[in-house]
């Protein structure tokens, strides 16, 4: 009687893991979903300012040979 028991409560147990295991990995799949729909639009604006400040850099770089000049 008591190996029954704690068979059972060791399933119990593994069934709960379980379950927690497989809604954590929705809870995760959906914050993947919305991170990616929202990031995409941060990441084509970071891209814009990096190719921005590459723009300045190189026109700071043309000053600084004319002065050199």
């Amino acid at each position: 009687m008591q190996q029954q028991k704690e068979t059972a409560r060791e399933e119990l147990r593994r069934t709960k893991k379980r379950n927690t295991d497989r809604e954590a990995e929705r809870g995760g799949n959906i914050a993947e979903s919305i991170g990616s729909f929202f990031g995409s639009n941060k990441i084509k604006t970071l891209e814009r300012e990096n190719t921005a400040l590459h723009r300045e850099v190189a026109d700071h770089e043309e000053t600084i040979e004319a002065l050199q000049a």
